[in-house]
């Protein structure tokens, strides 16, 4: 992805093949494509060097992706309006509040990144917010590439990948809001040495003086 902070020089006409991006898009069947077959090949590459589960890595760099595509189209959408009404040389402020006012018409799509770019970074606690932006934003994509071009090869592929990220999701979610997520997580008890077996917590055995009922258990 090209660096936005290095695309207009001030006075200069911008790069017009960035004009042809449609600028409502967030991410394109394209790109989820390219996100997924790109994520296999690291998942393969990072094989018992990480155990990161490969359904948060699809997550995390669709995400990414998404955030950049977005940054790529506010910025597209400013110059065209800007060009539109004759301004074909704007300054850097000029440029700078246009790109606020699209962020502002863009606001929900870009908050949904947000928020669920939290969850697939690790920053956010699992809230409510979070977890059903994600969850959205799959399901957007699901969606997407259901309407895509049918000439398109590896859209069905995709579709079902997409659908074992957002299960794995809901389902890790789901245990995390029900308190048994730690419980995933925690080691197993350890198992006491043959001497340890009638200690706990540094007490004695439990013994009975002869004579005594069975309930009287001195300690």
């Amino acid at each position: 992805m090209q660096d936005l902070t290095n695309i207009h020089t001030e006075g200069a006409e911008p790069n017009l093949e960035w004009m042809r991006v449609e600028p409502a898009e967030i991410i394109t069947a394209e790109q989820i494509l390219k996100v997924l077959a790109d994520t296999r090949e690291e998942a393969e590459s990072l094989k018992g060097k990480f155990n990161t589960p490969v359904a948060e890595l699809t997550a995390s760099n669709l995400i990414i992706t998404a955030r950049q595509s977005i940054d790529k189209n506010v910025y597209i959408s400013a110059m065209s309006a800007l060009y539109g009404r004759g301004n074909k040389s704007p300054s850097s402020e000029e440029i700078d509040n246009e790109m606020r006012e699209v962020r502002i018409r863009l606001g929900p799509k870009i908050d949904l990144i947000h928020w669920a770019g939290f969850l697939t970074s690790g920053e956010d606690e699992f809230s409510q917010i979070s977890r059903e932006a994600l969850l959205d934003f799959l399901e957007f994509e699901i969606v997407l590439l259901k309407s895509a071009d049918g000439t398109i090869g590896g859209i069905r592929d995709a579709i079902s990948t997409l659908r074992t990220v957002k299960q794995y999701y809901e389902k890790k979610l789901d245990l995390r809001n029900s308190g048994d997520y730690e419980e995933m997580f925690r080691e197993p008890p350890e198992v006491p040495e043959p001497s340890q077996d009638f200690r706990i917590r540094g007490r004695k055995p439990r013994t009975r003086r002869k004579g005594k009922n069975k309930d009287q258990v001195l300690y």
